[in-house]
């Protein structure tokens, strides 16, 4: 039963105000009906007006009438419902594999054409995960989901392990930080907004850094090994009534094509083909071919959208998945939302409430109103015996 935000656990035990009520009225008509000292007349009372003392006496039942309604309505025992938390016991286990390489510090166009502005890839990226996991932007949500993180430069790195709920994922992702893409003279990392501020001559001595580099397949066979291992250890905990993975996916996000590595990225997407895995893959780069000349770098060209995406189908031919083209930050979210509504599953789930008690809100002040009305009655209003 319901009141208001309070429930109560025991309704029935209003009923008790019924006999209560009865004895407590009893007794209030019974103690005005008998007279404590009998006088031969009072007719000359009669015109004395009664005293705020008099007026007053009222208190004392009224707050034993109060007193009585709020124990009985603490014994009905009101509480209230904290949160309502969705336990599930089966969902999808989606491994997000992202670059982390220097160049995704570089701009990509995000906004609407009226306001358009430009921001890092990586804060774009960190964003739309972010809606992808914990809804938002047009997105639901995957809060029944298993989702970890792997991300990759020259080297591959889990930075969250298949979890849910989400807290720490988010959390890891809004540390995220790209390889920095220079080494000073003294071989200390020297991150991309850094460089971009200095001139050509305060550039001498520095060199490239060796982590700095985009191994697609090497991430994309980490991320598979861990929904490999994942989807092993809850086999294990079955009988317990563990987590079961209804399907597995893997979402790899680069702006470049594989340079470094030793794994092939078409051998890690037959792979992730051999073990059940579907793999999507997103490009997010702009089709505009540069060249590098005596003057700086300049377009030349355009990418066709099939040739930017080649390497990509080969890689998610055999899984089933899909290959895309973000040139923008809105086509990244599109992309999101469709790889959102591609892989949902019908999940079993538990609903419950974790309640707060809240009879003392009542018990309290109907103690304090019983103390009250004893000490007033014994006192200040106290009547002849």
């Amino acid at each position: 039963m319901r009141w208001l935000p309070v429930e109560l656990h025991n309704p029935w035990l209003l009923l008790l105000a019924v006999p209560a009520l009865g004895v407590f009225f009893w007794r209030y008509r019974r103690r005005r009906a008998v007279a404590a000292i009998v006088y031969p007349t009072v007719i000359r009372l009669k015109g004395l007006r009664p005293t705020f003392r008099q007026r007053a006496r009222i208190l004392v039942p009224f707050l034993e009438l109060l007193a009585i309604l709020g124990l009985v309505t603490a014994a009905a025992r009101p509480r209230q419902g904290r949160e309502t938390t969705i336990v599930s016991s089966q969902g999808i286990a989606i491994e997000m594999v992202l670059d982390r390489s220097s160049s995704m510090e570089e701009a990509m166009r995000f906004g609407s054409e009226s306001d358009r502005n430009e921001r890092k890839k990586m804060d774009i990226v960190k964003e739309v995960f972010q809606q992808f996991v914990a809804g938002g932007g047009g997105l639901r949500g995957r809060k029944t989901d298993l989702i970890g993180l792997t991300t990759f430069a020259r080297f591959t790195e889990e930075s969250c392990p298949l979890i849910v709920p989400h807290e720490p994922l988010l959390t890891s992702v809004k540390n995220l930080r790209s390889m920095e893409p220079a080494l000073d003279p003294y071989d200390q990392p020297v991150s991309y907004d850094k460089l971009k501020q200095k001139r050509r001559d305060e550039l001498q001595g520095y060199k490239n850094n060796p982590l700095d580099a985009t191994a697609i397949g090497d991430g994309l066979q980490r991320a598979v090994l861990s929904l490999i291992t994942a989807e092993e250890d809850l086999k294990s905990g079955e009988g317990q009534g563990a987590y079961k993975i209804k399907g597995k996916v893997a979402i790899l996000l680069t702006d470049g094509q594989n340079n470094a590595g030793e794994i092939d990225p078409v051998e890690a997407g037959k792979y992730a083909a051999a073990n059940g895995i579907k793999v999507y893959y997103v490009l997010f780069s702009e089709t505009t071919r540069y060249e590098n000349t005596f003057f700086g770098r300049r377009a030349v060209g355009e990418y066709s959208e099939d040739e930017l995406l080649e390497p990509a189908r080969e890689v998610v031919k055999e899984s089933g998945g899909k290959a895309f083209l973000a040139r923008s930050g809105e086509e990244l979210q599109e992309i999101y939302t469709a790889i959102d509504q591609l892989e949902r599953a019908e999940i079993g789930k538990i609903e419950y409430t974790n309640y707060t008690e809240r009879y003392h809100w009542l018990l309290l002040p109907a103690l304090g109103c019983m103390l009250v009305a004893l000490f007033l009655g014994e006192t200040l209003f106290r009547g002849i015996p």
